[in-house]
């Protein structure tokens, strides 16, 4: 005859003190959680409802499924949000820092960056800016744009196709070449 055994399980949950709906049972998302407390609007950053280019829910920023409003999604946001914001000396450490800091601020919105070479599209990335703080972030784009080794010089930024930053002068277009500035198109 068989033996009856009763197994009692028991299963410890971390939750937010703010977004109590926010839990796992996972001890090592613990500092994540407590970070997130300790900044209470990057609950926010991290939803649907963000002001936030690079860190909304939908971003690009993560893959599919760290892209809902699951708790499991929304502690994988804000894990690498908080692994950015870690980073020193970094374009990502950089971006994730200035978004956590400036946040709260008047006219916190985010766009495309896009460094234009004089021939072609080059470097691009979201970031987040204010009014007061977006030529220090163009500023801080156009550093990272030109350095290491797959280097451009810069001849202008757009944010989200506008250029903020130098002229955009697109090369004249004839047929199926390219005239360059010291061409005469009227001699072709």
């Amino acid at each position: 005859m068989a033996i009856e055994h009763e197994v009692t399980t028991i299963q410890t949950w971390y939750s937010s003190l703010l977004r109590p709906e926010i839990r796992t049972t996972r001890q090592d998302l613990v500092p994540v959680i407590d970070w997130a407390d300790a900044r209470h609007h990057v609950w926010t950053m991290l939803s649907e409802r963000s002001k936030s280019k690079v860190w909304t829910a939908n971003s690009n920023e993560y893959t599919g499924n760290a892209r809902d409003m699951s708790p499991d999604a929304i502690l994988h946001r804000a894990e690498r949000l908080k692994m950015h914001s870690e980073e020193r000396d970094t374009i990502w450490g950089f971006r994730a820092r200035f978004s956590v800091e400036h946040y709260q601020e008047k006219g916190f919105t985010g766009g495309f960056f896009q460094q234009w070479d004089g021939s072609y599209n080059r470097g691009c990335m979201m970031l987040d800016y204010t009014p007061r703080t977006r030529d220090n972030v163009v500023e801080r784009f156009k550093a990272w744009c030109e350095t290491g080794p797959h280097r451009f010089d810069t001849v202008a930024i757009s944010i989200d196709g506008v250029v903020v930053f130098g002229e955009k002068v697109l090369p004249i277009k004839t047929a199926d070449f390219m005239i360059g500035e010291d061409e005469d198109p009227e001699l072709l």
